[in-house]
Parts: structure tokens; C-alpha cells; sequence
């Protein structure tokens, strides 16, 4: 034996090693685990000796097996959560363009109930159930919440199955007081729409948490709240008579419906059509085809028309007046967008389109307006227009050799005259003499059209004009939106949306007059403080106030007579302070017992030297009370004032010095004096702090520089400061200094 052999005698695996290791049996590779030493070292545990060829010793993809199981498990596990986490859930409005809620609808002297239904479609994007919790609707009107709110509870046990879609019938019921427009409105005989804004709001538990999520939905609907005539109790109209008492305010608005001339319900109706269809009308040479089925007049601009371009040819003259034309575009426009709002199918056909398909526009040669409708529209088109319509449009039902057609046309315009070749000359002339006011008006106002005719562009920064080189051409409109209207709980507005509308074509009309025979006016008290602070009317002030030179006095008085004798009206009025004169539109509601109509605008007087002016009131002695530097006047300065822009003294400040209105920026005060009713109302609140109208009001915001002041009106929403737009103006004084002579005088220009 071997040494080796002796040394490892004593190790149970001596024989198998020495028989795997026997230099006599093996080749001559050397054993990786003796080394050549023909024997295995003493150590712990067990040792084994695996053949090199043995397949447990190739190598195996160990690594790899454990990224694919890895990449598997997640992949398996996002599928997972992709599949219960909560996804959105969409709410649809399934609702008719017009609802009729006329059946349902109760009402009685002092409450209106309105009530229809509204559809809704509920779909899920879950890939699991969610359940259903419950529906509400919040309804608005003009900006005022009108509630009750409907409301729709879900059985514990309504789900909605994964990717599923449900509808969802709710009643709605409105209630309205006396007081409130849409009362007054749907009890009234002129306007029977109603455009609500609905905001539907589902609240709905998810799958795996369980937890309470919401969706809404807005949507805007017309419905229909009156059919016919309904008209106040007989006492109430004798209460307007007899007494003059603060319950008379609140019936006064509603009474007045029913007394108003053709001009007033067709200016109304115009008035809410641009609420409805308010928008930024932008003019460009590239026009933009509507689709026809997704058609509104929000989604297009308006065609820029030029009536002063007008030229006719001796070889086939043009048959339509520019007058007549903008009438026809107007009861186009007006048809148009009934019978869009109803769904009743219509087109131009013969000459109409003729004209359309080679001159966009009439044949010159061409005098009428063909449409036709589908026969089975025929009678509903008929009955809508007589319920909603008859105030606006009158219809006349011909029968001739090929049949049976009906004409709309407006009542107030001239009748058509016999078809003698000898009285065509005569027709147009003869005409005016019996025009009705609207006729009048409407006249007037196209031609201002004509004379003020321009492409309108809007931007949010203004551009302040000159104003000795103003012209209506040179600058744009304001954009002002009545639909953003809010009331302060402390200082409320004075004013309806409508009033104001109304006040601004009144001062367009008078500047426009003012202007065209240079006679210098300017705003001021009130109207300029609105200006200096919110670039509107104060929202709790209801009158406008102008002061003109006292030398333009009688000049102006007998301009109005010839020119806008048919347009506006002027009472005198003399009161212990002086005489001034109220302008205002004949056709509009009596301000109270009063002999003039409300709104209108009160022009007082000023008198002047060289140096100074003053205003004219019974003090003889009014020169040496009160004067003011002509330095502090002029040069005057356009100020914007709602969507137009009226003359100012270049340094407001020196008015409300005057009037010694040091609060400015720290308080606001309202007087308890309505204009519209002509006497005194209590007022809850009198006055408020600017912080406390800014959620509610737009105001501006003003910084001077050594030679320019910038001002940004600026409105809040949802906390946040929003630009409507801004303006810069010469630089002028932004702190006021009280001299001590207007403190023991009562003082005003």
C-alpha cells in the first residue's frame, strides 16, 4: 500500500475514491478534486465527485426564467387594476330643442309652477359596476337660481352594469314668484320661451373603494311656459291706479307688458335674442361654411353687407330700395332662427336661390323672398307662430291659379301698395306720412347704419380715440356681455339687463345727434363716477347724467324737434335746483305718475367764460359758488362706458371734489331714490366696501406712470382676477383734494 493509501484507510469512502482515482483505470487527466494525489483532503460534511460530462453540470437560464416570471406577474397585475380601478362616467342631455311644459304647469295670481321632464343618459367607461346613488338637477335663469332642485334617489341595489348606458327620467318643477322675470314673462302675452341653463349632477359610488364620486353636466333649454293669453287679475290693474304705494313697484314691471306699442315688444324681442345669441361677431373675407346639421348662429360669423356700395344699372335697375333690403334681412333673420329653434325644414328655391347661386345675395332685379316648407309642418309652423310670433309677425293667406301660400311680413311696414304703374312713383313718398314709431325708428337706425357702417373688431386692449378727430369708424364697439350680469347681496343692481340695453341706445342715438352738429357735452356725478370705477353705469345708480353748454340750449331743443321728433321725446322739467330736460323714448314705460317714460337721460346746463364754467341753476350767484377751471375739463376724453364710449373732463376727480365724495375706494353708497318709479324706496343696504362687490361686479384696476395711466377692467371668477380688457388715458390725478370752499357749499357742475 501507498502512503496515500494508509493515510485514508480509515474514511468509509476510501475504496470507491481509490477505484474512481486509479492512475491504472483512469487517463492521464488530472482529477480536479485530488489533484494528482490520487486521494480527497479530509473535511466537513459530504463530498461528492460528478463527472464532467454529467448533464446537471451544463449551464442553465436561470436569470431569464425569473425576468419572464417578473414581467408576467406585473403585467397580469396591471390588468388587474386597470380593470377595477374607477374610470369617468359621462352624463348626456337627451332632451327635445323645445319643451312644452304648458299642460302641467300651474299657476295663480302671486305663483307660477313650471314642470317638465328631463332626460338624461348615464354612461359608464367602468370595466366593473358602479352603483348609483342619486340625480339633481340646478336650474338657472337669467343667472338667478330657480329651485326647487329635482332630485332622484337610487334603490341601495341600482347598479349600473360595466360599460353600460341607462336613461334617466327626472321631474323637474320651477317655481316662481311674482317678482321674478320668468313669472312675469310666462303670465305675460308677448315672449312664451324660456332658456334655462341645467346643471344635472350625478353622485354615484365606484367598485373597489366604495367611495362617493360626482359628475355633472351642463346643458341649456328652451321650454315652453304659456300657450294663449293669460293676463293679471282685474285688481291689480285698478291697484296701479289708485294708490302709489311701495307694494305698486313690484306689480309695475308686469302691468307694463301688456300696454307696450309694436316698438317696445319688437325691441324686447331683439334684446333677448342677443342674450341668447351673444357673441363676438368677427369679420373676415374668408368665409366659413356651416355644417348644416350642427348650424348656429353662435358658430359662424355674420356675412359683412355694405348698403352704401349700392349701384343699380340703367339696363336692369334694381327693384328693392336699401331700406327695403334691410327689412327683408331682418324678417329673414327672425324666421330663420324660429324655424331652426323648431325643427322645421325650409329652403330658398326660383329666385331666391337664382340671386344666392350668382350674386350671394338678391337678383338686383328680383323684389321678394321665396321659401318652401314640408306640407306636414304646414299647420304646426302656422300655430307656433301665432303663439310666439303674433306681436312680430303677421301671416296673410293668398289663394291663387296654382295654389294656396301664406306671407309673413311685419305689421308696422307699409302696406302693399295696388299694382298701377301710376302709383308706384307716388307709393314711397306718400307712405312715410303714416309710418308707426317702430317704422320710424327702424328707419332711423339704418341709416345710422349706413353713415356708421364698418367692420367691427374686437380685442381686449382698447384703443382710447381722440376725440376731436371721433368718428364711429375709428374704433371698435366694446365687447360687453349682459349674460355675465351678477347682483350684490349689499349693493344691488337698479338696473335690468333690458333697461340698460335700452339706455345704450339711447345715449348711441344722442351722441351720434350731439356729434354730427357739434354740440359739446360731457358725463358726469353718477354716470362719470361709472365710468371712473366699473367703465359702466354704477351697478346701484339707475340715470344718466350729461351736461351741455347752455349756449347750445335752444340750437339743441330745436334740432331734436325736426330731426328725432319721431324718435325721442323731451320733457322739461323744473325742480328747486334749476331747469333740465329728460330724453327719452316715447314708446317706453312710464316712470312712475310722472309725464315722461323711463329710461331716460337727464341733460342739465353749464355756463362759461373764459377760464371757468359752472352749471346754470336758480342761484343768480352760481358763477362765484362753485366754478370750475376749464384746465380740469379740457381737452375732454372718450371714457368707456358699458360697450360704448362717452365724452369726460380729462380730470374726473375735480366732479367728485365737488361733490365732496372723499369715500372713493373705501366705501360705496346707493341712494334710496329709484328713477324708474319717480319717488322713494327703502333700501336694506345703502352702502358696501369695494371688497365686498368684487365677486359680484366687474371693477377696475388702475396704475399711473409719469405720463399714461392704464386701466384693466377686471372681473373675479371662481377667485380668480380675469382681464375683460384695458385701456390708456393721458396721464390725470388719482387722489383727490378737497378744497376747503366746497365744504361749506353745496356744490356741483
Amino acid at each position: 500500500m501507498t502512503e496515500s493509501t494508509a493515510m485514508a484507510s480509515n474514511d468509509d469512502d476510501e475504496p470507491l475514491l481509490n477505484t474512481i482515482v486509479d492512475n491504472s483505470t483512469t487517463s492521464n487527466r488530472r482529477c480536479p478534486t485530488c489533484q494528482g494525489t490520487g486521494s480527497v483532503s479530509t473535511s466537513p460534511g459530504l463530498v461528492a465527485l460528478i463527472p464532467v460530462d454529467d448533464v446537471r453540470l451544463k449551464r442553465r437560464h436561470t436569470f431569464l426564467w425569473i425576468v419572464l416570471t417578473i414581467f408576467f406577474c406585473t403585467l397580469i397585475a396591471l390588468a388587474v387594476i386597470a380593470t377595477i380601478l374607477p374610470r369617468s362616467v359621462h352624463l348626456s342631455i337627451k332632451n327635445p330643442i323645445v319643451i312644452d311644459a304648458t299642460d302641467d304647469s300651474v299657476r295663480n295670481s302671486t305663483d307660477y309652477r313650471l314642470t317638465f321632464i328631463h332626460q338624461s343618459n348615464i354612461q359608464s367607461d367602468n370595466w366593473v359596476p358602479i352603483r348609483l346613488i342619486n340625480l339633481t338637477t340646478l336650474v338657472e335663469h337669467q343667472l338667478v337660481p330657480i329651485g326647487p332642485n329635482a332630485q332622484k334617489i337610487y334603490s341601495h341595489q341600482m347598479y349600473l352594469r360595466p360599460l353600460g348606458t341607462i336613461q334617466s327620467n327626472l321631474t323637474v318643477q320651477l317655481d316662481f314668484n311674482e317678482n321674478s322675470m320668468a313669472y312675469r314673462a310666462c303670465q305675460g302675452i308677448f315672449r312664451q320661451m324660456l332658456l334655462f341653463k341645467v346643471q344635472t349632477i350625478l353622485t354615484y359610488a365606484d367598485f373597489l373603494l366604495g367611495r362617493i364620486q360626482t359628475t355633472n353636466n351642463v346643458s341649456y333649454q328652451y321650454v315652453l311656459c304659456n300657450r294663449g293669453e293669460w293676463k293679471p287679475h282685474e285688481t291689480v290693474l285698478v291697484n296701479m291706479t289708485t294708490n302709489s304705494h311701495d307694494d305698486d313697484v313690484k306689480q309695475y314691471d308686469s302691468v307694463q307688458e301688456s300696454s307696450w306699442t309694436y316698438t317696445m315688444k319688437y325691441f324686447y324681442f331683439k334684446f333677448q335674442q342677443r342674450i341668447e345669441d351673444e357673441k363676438i361677431v368677427e369679420h373676415s373675407v374668408k368665409l366659413t361654411l356651416p355644417h348644416y346639421n350642427n348650424y348656429t348662429r353662435q358658430q359662424f360669423t355674420e356675412i359683412p353687407y355694405r348698403y352704401s356700395s349700392w349701384r343699380s344699372s340703367p339696363n336692369l335697375a334694381r327693384r328693392l330700395t336699401s331700406f327695403d333690403h334691410y327689412i327683408y334681412t331682418e324678417l329673414l333673420i327672425i324666421l330663420d332662427h324660429f324655424f331652426r329653434r323648431h325643427q322645421i325644414t325650409y329652403l330658398i328655391t326660383d329666385g331666391t336661390l337664382l340671386g344666392s347661386y350668382t350674386h350671394h345675395d338678391f337678383l338686383p332685379w328680383d323684389d321678394d323672398v321665396d321659401l318652401r316648407v314640408s306640407n306636414r309642418d304646414r299647420q304646426r309652423l302656422l300655430n307656433l307662430v301665432s303663439q310666439e310670433l303674433r306681436n312680430i309677425i303677421s301671416v296673410a293667406d293668398v289663394t291663387e291659379e296654382y295654389g294656396t301660400y301664406h306671407k309673413f311680413y311685419f305689421p308696422w311696414s307699409p302696406q302693399a301698395a295696388d299694382n298701377h304703374d301710376d302709383d308706384v312713383k307716388q307709393y314711397d313718398s306718400v307712405q312715410e306720412a303714416s309710418w308707426t314709431y317702430t317704422m320710424k325708428y327702424f328707419y332711423f337706425k339704418f341709416q345710422q347704419r349706413i353713415e356708421d357702417e364698418k367692420i367691427v373688431e374686437h380685442n381686449v386692449k382698447l384703443t382710447l380715440p381722440n376725440y376731436n378727430n371721433y368718428t364711429r369708424q375709428q374704433f371698435t364697439e366694446i365687447p360687453y356681455r349682459y349674460s355675465t350680469w351678477r347682483s350684490s347681496p349689499n349693493l344691488a343692481r337698479r338696473l335690468t339687463s333690458f333697461d340698460h340695453y335700452i339706455y345704450t341706445e339711447l345715449l348711441i342715438i344722442l351722441d351720434h345727434f350731439f356729434r354730427r352738429h357739434q354740440i359739446t357735452y360731457l358725463i358726469t356725478d353718477g354716470t362719470l363716477l361709472g365710468s371712473y370705477t366699473h367703465h359702466d353705469f354704477l351697478p346701484w345708480d339707475d340715470d344718466v347724467d350729461l351736461r351741455v353748454s347752455n349756449r347750445d340750449r335752444q340750437r339743441m331743443l330745436n334740432l331734436v324737434s325736426q330731426e328725432l321728433r319721431n324718435i325721442i321725446s323731451v320733457a322739461d322739467v323744473t325742480e328747486e335746483y334749476g331747469t333740465y330736460h329728460k330724453f327719452y323714448f316715447p314708446w317706453s314705460p312710464q316712470a312712475g305718475k310722472q309725464n315722461w317714460s323711463y329710461p331716460c337721460v337727464d341733460v342739465f346746463y353749464f355756463d362759461e367764460n373764459s377760464t371757468h364754467l359752472w352749471r346754470i341753476n336758480s342761484d343768480e350767484k352760481s358763477m362765484n359758488d362753485c366754478p370750475v377751471s376749464k384746465h380740469n375739463i379740457f381737452p375732454l376724453v372718450w371714457r368707456p362706458f358699458g360697450r360704448i364710449w362717452l365724452p369726460a373732463p380729462r380730470e374726473p376727480l375735480i366732479i367728485f371734489e365737488i361733490h365732496r365724495w372723499t369715500a372713493i375706494g373705501e366705501w360705496y353708497y346707493a341712494k334710496n331714490y329709484s328713477h324708474k318709479y319717480e319717488r322713494t324706496l327703502s333700501i336694506m343696504n345703502d352702502r358696501a366696501r369695494p371688497h365686498e362687490l368684487y365677486p359680484y361686479y366687474p371693477w377696475v384696476q388702475r396704475s399711473c406712470s409719469q405720463t399714461h395711466c392704464i386701466e384693466q377692467l377686471i372681473t373675479m371668477d371662481d377667485n380668480t382676477n380675469i382681464t375683460i380688457h384695458t385701456v390708456q388715458f393721458e396721464k390725470y390725478r388719482t387722489k383727490l383734494i378737497i378744497n376747503p370752499k366746497f365744504e361749506i357749499k353745496n356744490c356741483w357742475l
